[in-house]
C-alpha cells in the first residue's frame, strides 16, 4: 500500500489556450489513489502544456521543473500508426494530475533542491520530509513555441535558481510531432566567480504506465557511447528514459526506494528489480562546474508499444530488443525481420518487429 501524504491546495483556474499549448494554474484533490475519489485534473504549480496530435499527445511541464505526460489515442490501431494500449491517463503517478511525481533535481552542498511537490496540491514523494531539501525557485518559463515539425520543433524553455547557491538550471524539452518520445536537454550553470565541485544531476519519475501502477524494471548500458537507459515495462507497454550525455548512472526500484535515494542525494547504483513493483525510474550525473561555466546533460523520455526484452547470451554479446510475442514472420509487417544471432557457436532465430522511430 502506497504511503501518500495528502497536501491540499487552492487557487483559481487561469488557462490561456493557444495552437501550440496552454498554461494554467489550478487546485489539485486528494490522492486518486489512496481515496478512489475524482480529483482536479489540474496542479496548484503553474505549467505550460505541449498539445500535439501525437503519438505523445501531452507534454505537461511545471515552472519548477516538474512534469507529466500524456500518450495521444491513436486515430487508427494499426500496427506502427501510434502507441497504443497507453490509456487516456497520465503516464506518471498521479494520472490525473498536471504535472505530476516527475521532475529534475540538483544535489549539491548537502541539500537537494526539486520540484515544489509540496505545493503540487498532494505529494507521493517524500521530499521535504527530512533531507535537507528546497524547493527550486521559478525564474522563467516560456508557453510553447514551433510548429511540431523536425526542424521547427513544440519547445518550452524552463529556468530555475538552485536556492542562494549562484547556480541555475535551464531546462529544454523539445518535442516532434509523430516521435514516440520527447527530449529534455538540462543547462546548469554557475554564476558565480569560484568554481564548484560535488553536484549530481537527476531526472527521476514514479511510473503509472498504461494504467497500472506496477511494473518490472529493464536497463540496458552502452559501452560505445558510456550511457545506459533504464525503464519500466507493464501491460506490456514501456516508458524509459534515455541519457544523450555519457556517465550517467540509472535505477528502478519501488518507487519510494528511488525517491529515497535521491532525496539521500546518493548516486543511483545501476540496478532494476525483475520482480512486479509498485515502480520508479532514474537517471543522474555527477560533475563539477567551472567558475562562469555551464554544462549540459540530455535524455529522452520515450515509450514503446511493447515489452523490452533483454536477452544476454553467453559472452561477449549482449542483444536488447522490441518483440511482440505470438507472432511467426508471415504474420509481421513489413518492419518485421526475422533476426538470427550467433554467440559461442549458438545461434538464436527470432521475429523481430520495430516500431517506427526505433
Amino acid at each position: 500500500m502506497r504511503s501518500t501524504a495528502l497536501r491540499l491546495g487552492t487557487g483559481l483556474l487561469a488557462v490561456a489556450a493557444a495552437f501550440t499549448g496552454m498554461t494554467g494554474t489550478a487546485t489539485a484533490g486528494d490522492d486518486p489513489k489512496a481515496t478512489g475519489a475524482a480529483v482536479s485534473a489540474l496542479s496548484s504549480v503553474p505549467y505550460v502544456t505541449i498539445t500535439s496530435a501525437g503519438p505523445i499527445g501531452s507534454i505537461h511541464l511545471g515552472n519548477e521543473l516538474s512534469c507529466q505526460v500524456n500518450i495521444a489515442s491513436p486515430a487508427s490501431t494499426v500496427v506502427g500508426s501510434g502507441l497504443v494500449g497507453f490509456g487516456g491517463g497520465g503516464q506518471v503517478y498521479g494520472p490525473s494530475h498536471e504535472p505530476a511525481d516527475c521532475g529534475t533535481f540538483l544535489s549539491y552542498g548537502g541539500m537537494l533542491y526539486g520540484p515544489d511537490f509540496s505545493s503540487h496540491g498532494y505529494s507521493a514523494t517524500p521530499f521535504g520530509w527530512g533531507n535537507p531539501y528546497t524547493a527550486f525557485t521559478p525564474v522563467s518559463q516560456t508557453p510553447p513555441t514551433g510548429s511540431g515539425t523536425l526542424t521547427d520543433p513544440y519547445i518550452v524553455t524552463t529556468v530555475v535558481d538552485a536556492g542562494t547557491t549562484g547556480i541555475r538550471l535551464t531546462r529544454i524539452d523539445t518535442y516532434v510531432t509523430g516521435r514516440t518520445d520527447y527530449r529534455s536537454d538540462v543547462v546548469v550553470t554557475n554564476t558565480t566567480g569560484t568554481a564548484l565541485s560535488g553536484l549530481r544531476l537527476y531526472h527521476g519519475l514514479d511510473c503509472y504506465l498504461a494504467g497500472s501502477d506496477t511494473g518490472t524494471g529493464v536497463a540496458v548500458a552502452s559501452a560505445a557511447t558510456a550511457t545506459s537507459r533504464v525503464g519500466c515495462t507493464s501491460n506490456n507497454r514501456t516508458m524509459q528514459l534515455v541519457s544523450q550525455s555519457a556517465g550517467n548512472g540509472y535505477y528502478e526500484d519501488d518507487y519510494w526506494a528511488v525517491w529515497e535515494r535521491i532525496d539521500g542525494r546518493l548516486p543511483l547504483p545501476n540496478t532494476t528489480d525483475p520482480t512486479l513493483v509498485d515502480n520508479g525510474i532514474a537517471i543522474d550525473w555527477a560533475f563539477a562546474l567551472p567558475a562562469h561555466g555551464s554544462v549540459i546533460r540530455s535524455f529522452l523520455t520515450q515509450f514503446v508499444s511493447s515489452p523490452i526484452v533483454i536477452w544476454t547470451p553467453v559472452d561477449p554479446i549482449r542483444v536488447a530488443v522490441v518483440v511482440r510475442p505470438g507472432e511467426s514472420a508471415t504474420d509481421l509487417p513489413e518492419a518485421g525481420v526475422l533476426v538470427a544471432v550467433s554467440a559461442a557457436g549458438v545461434e538464436q532465430s527470432f521475429s523481430l518487429w520495430v516500431p517506427t522511430g526505433s
